[in-house]
């Protein structure tokens, strides 16, 4: 009955098995992610019978990555790894963890066991390990870790009329890769209104999996950037469209990356102080 259901353990619904007198609730898929574990607590709690959870870091009382990483509003990158890394928990083998605005390490136990590192560690001695990698930026090359992704990044993007959603999305892969800024971390995209009805935009949107903020002119038009043209005022009556929409959809005044250009599209970087 559920088969048709479950996909990867990231986005499996949670499952719970209950036998006709209510006296075992048991926790069959996505215990964790899903919520099969709590789901299951309740199930019994209501039942009045027992609540069945066989997870390794319930049983053993270790903290559950996965679980932490929804608390956290993190998205896993590469979930093929997730067990791995879990085993390791609960074997105590030596993890190492990145997680400069601590993220992850909010929602773990003060006695994770983890070391924290900083990224001016060597990049061979995270490369002699296994860790966990939390941040928007990729993570060194041959490095095996978990990474997850906050929903940081604000795409100010600006186009010619007619631009094709393929250049744009190219335009958009290249130049995160060359800033070292992962996909998985865009919260959204943002531009002016009049670009609402642009198809290539909306497509390159729906390519990456997220929504467009629409600005009106007045709300950007007062905002300082780093590169204002007098040519972009001309056509749409404010000096900046993709530096100052990326400014204002991200509530911030710091661009990550001041505006790229390519021959029709234009894009800035800002991140958000709370993914």
């Amino acid at each position: 009955m559920v088969s048709g259901l479950l996909e990867d353990k990231t986005v499996d619904p949670a499952v719970v098995v209950l036998d006709q007198d209510g006296r075992f609730a048991i926790s069959l898929v996505s215990g964790h992610i899903g919520g099969a574990n709590e789901l299951a607590r309740k199930v019994a709690r209501i039942t009045g019978g027992q609540a069945v959870i066989t997870t390794a870091s319930d049983l053993q009382d270790r903290p559950a990555i996965d679980l932490a990483a929804k608390s956290a509003g993190l998205l896993i990158e590469n979930s093929g790894i997730l067990s791995r890394i879990q085993a390791a928990i609960l074997d105590e083998e030596p993890l190492w963890i990145f997680d400069p605005d601590e993220l992850l390490l909010k929602h773990l136990p003060a006695d994770h066991g983890l070391r924290v590192i900083s990224d001016f560690e060597e990049p061979g001695a995270l490369r002699a390990g296994l860790g966990i990698w939390v941040s928007e930026l990729l993570s060194p090359r041959s490095v095996r870790c978990l990474k997850l992704r906050p929903a940081n990044l604000v795409i100010g993007i600006g186009c010619n009329r007619g631009t094709a959603s393929e250049e744009i999305v190219g335009f958009i892969g290249k130049k995160l890769k060359e800033n070292r800024l992962a996909p998985l971390s865009i919260k959204r995209f943002a531009t002016l209104d009049i670009k609402s009805n642009e198809s290539g935009l909306l497509d390159a949107a729906r390519a990456f999996n997220r929504p467009i903020h629409f600005c009106a002119r007045k709300e950007i038009e007062g905002i300082a950037v780093p590169n204002p043209s007098e040519t972009v005022a001309r056509h749409v009556g404010a000096k900046s469209v993709c530096e100052a929409s990326a400014l204002w959809s991200a509530g911030t005044q710091e661009l990550l990356v001041p505006k790229l250009k390519a021959r029709n599209c234009t894009l800035a970087v800002a991140r958000v102080s709370s993914p």
